[in-house]
């Protein structure tokens, strides 16, 4: 089970407020086909970058996506 979150902001920012993959069903490529359609429709709707705040078990998820690390976020620039 995956829980995915995301707001839009009006600023043309969205975050991601949660995303977890059930233990069971990590390292099969969920997370990441999820996060890619994610940013494609993120895009479609005008969003030119997305934030969100991970843990130390997520953050290589999210850098090897491309997310960069900030003083307290990983922001992608779409």
């Amino acid at each position: 089970m995956i829980f995915l979150h995301l707001i839009l902001t009006k600023m043309e920012k969205g975050y991601i407020t949660n995303m977890f993959t059930e233990e069971k069903y990590r390292g099969q490529g969920i997370a990441t086909y999820l996060l890619k359609k994610l940013v494609v429709e993120a895009g479609k709707s005008g969003v030119s970058k997305l934030w969100l705040g991970a843990s130390e078990m997520g953050k290589p998820v999210y850098k090897k996506f491309g997310f960069k690390e900030t003083d307290e976020w990983l922001e992608l620039n779409i």
